[in-house]
């Protein structure tokens, strides 16, 4: 991924607050990618044709007010105008996301892409991404609802 300058729509989307919203502000002021900046590459935990698999550093919110247990974002190296995927695309993000599965062995979880416009999807970086969402267990052994915003 390089780190070029990009036509860069964030801040009137922007809905959270703390670290998270400085780095999409910062990333509308210099018009770079979050995903495209060189920094990533340190933080990429496995590659595939293409795409990269990363632990989200600004993991999704659980309904006690705690992290999801893991949140990984699979991530195209190449960056695209259309948020939209193909099967290519979604085949890859799956085949990293087994290699998550089988590496970090957890039983389960949530797949979650917004696709399209930030308007509508409620999309915060406007680089092709798709999550995956593994919650936390409480102490009865129930998962701890996370959710994801759309809109």
């Amino acid at each position: 991924m390089t780190s070029e300058k990009k036509e860069i729509k964030l801040v009137s989307n922007i809905k959270y607050g703390g670290p998270y919203q400085q780095e999409l502000i910062e990333s509308q002021r210099t018009g770079t990618c979050i995903f495209c900046k060189s920094t990533f590459q340190s933080q990429v935990l496995c590659e595939y044709k293409g795409w990269i698999l990363l632990r989200n550093t600004f993991p999704a919110m659980d309904s006690q007010g705690g992290h999801a247990q893991f949140h990984f974002l699979a991530v195209p190296k190449k960056h695209s105008k259309s948020l939209w995927l193909n099967s290519r695309g979604l085949a890859a993000a799956s085949h990293l996301f087994t290699w998550a599965r089988n590496t970090y062995e957890f039983e389960g979880g949530a797949i979650f892409q917004r696709v399209g416009s930030p308007k509508f999807s409620g999309m915060t970086v406007c680089h092709p991404h798709v999550h995956l969402v593994v919650p936390r267990l409480d102490a009865n052994g129930d998962s701890i609802p996370v959710y994801m915003a759309v809109g």
